[in-house]
């Protein structure tokens, strides 16, 4: 009656089922540079990798959203700020003042990620973008969850494919995650100029709480740049036709006692 986890390669097949019910998600699919090993732990370079991804290209296969933010958009007294753009020219620009003029000397970077088919594709879409961007070289790295979550959390990797989901309808949700002490980081970035507008942010109410998280989304997404934002979700499902309580809501939470099959005919 009821299936929310879909097989990536049938969506935009099943998309045109009666049954299929789709809205609007509350995560955020996104690359984790580690900034504590060259070459990712110069800004510039994390900035030239950022601003050559077409990120429309990216996530073409699902619906999804192209994230020009790292905070999702639709909650409610929070407006996302427009990140860096695709650019091709301002990567190149970015990646020269590093010491690599289109490319020269670069070293050979990975790519690390889960095993999955939607995974897969988006890795290969990536590491075609910085290739033509650039001429770079990029190894896919794709492994099991186990393996891909010790050697993300012990920053064993250069670049990793990740996700986050917030827990609530609120942009600290997403903007905490990268403080100094927050066990979500796993980057090897802090700073605590960061730390202390997310703080304040939490501390605050109304237009200072947003002014205080669009600050910190700011440095996050264009000034030190430690993440690249790809797409925002879809929450997608089929959903047999008459079944009553169930409603579209960016957590998709649905308390099954909420739901009801049709009142039988009683005819």
């Amino acid at each position: 009656d009821w299936v929310n986890t879909l097989p990536y390669s049938q969506i935009k097949q099943l998309s045109s089922r009666k049954d299929f019910i789709f809205g609007r998600g509350f995560n955020v699919r996104f690359i984790r540079f580690n900034t504590a090993k060259p070459p990712f732990n110069d800004p510039r370079v994390r900035k030239a990798f950022y601003t050559a991804v077409e990120k429309s290209k990216v996530c073409m296969y699902g619906g999804e959203v192209p994230a020009k933010s790292f905070v999702p958009d639709g909650i409610r007294g929070y407006s996302p700020l427009n990140g860096l753009p695709y650019n091709a020219e301002m990567a190149a620009g970015f990646l020269a003042e590093a010491g690599f003029t289109a490319g020269k000397d670069f070293p050979e970077v990975e790519l690390l990620y889960q095993s999955s088919e939607n995974a897969q594709i988006i890795a290969e879409t990536l590491q075609l973008q910085w290739k033509k961007a650039f001429g770079v070289k990029v190894t896919l790295c794709n492994v099991e969850r186990g393996t891909y979550f010790s050697r993300r959390k012990s920053l064993d990797y250069q670049m990793c494919l990740s996700d986050w989901r917030g827990d609530y309808l609120d942009p600290q949700t997403f903007l905490e995650i990268f403080t100094s002490k927050s066990g979500n980081n796993q980057t090897g970035w802090n700073n605590a100029g960061y730390d202390e507008l997310v703080v304040k942010g939490a501390a605050s109410e109304g237009e200072e709480r947003e002014r205080w998280f669009r600050q910190a989304e700011q440095f996050l997404v264009d000034t030190e740049t430690p993440v690249i934002p790809l797409y925002f979700g879809i929450n997608r499902c089929l959903l047999k036709e008459g079944i009553q309580g169930y409603y579209n809501n960016m957590l998709d939470i649905h308390p099954l006692w909420a739901l009801r099959w049709p009142e039988p005919d009683k005819k």
